[in-house]
């Protein structure tokens, strides 16, 4: 995280139940996670996180107010 304070949901994709399939043009898979099962994760400037495949999140929640934020993603290919 650059700038600004971001919460990210985050659970297990086993977690998810699918609501649009895989956009690969966007790298993209939908879907919903109750409440119970999610579990967040506060970014502030200077922090960092970092989410496998297995992994299902939601970023862009607003932590309290909401806020411009500046971040860098980067996705790495993985071997299959």
């Amino acid at each position: 995280m650059v700038s600004g304070v971001e919460l990210i949901g985050w659970a297990s994709l086993e977690q998810l139940t699918v609501t649009a399939p895989y956009n690969a043009e966007k790298d993209v898979l939908l879907g919903a996670v109750g409440a119970a099962e999610r579990t967040p994760v506060r970014l502030t400037a200077g922090q960092a996180a970092i989410f496998y495949p297995s992994d299902a999140h939601a970023p862009d929640l607003a932590a309290g107010v909401s806020e411009a934020v500046k971040k860098v993603v980067v996705k790495v290919l993985l071997d299959e």
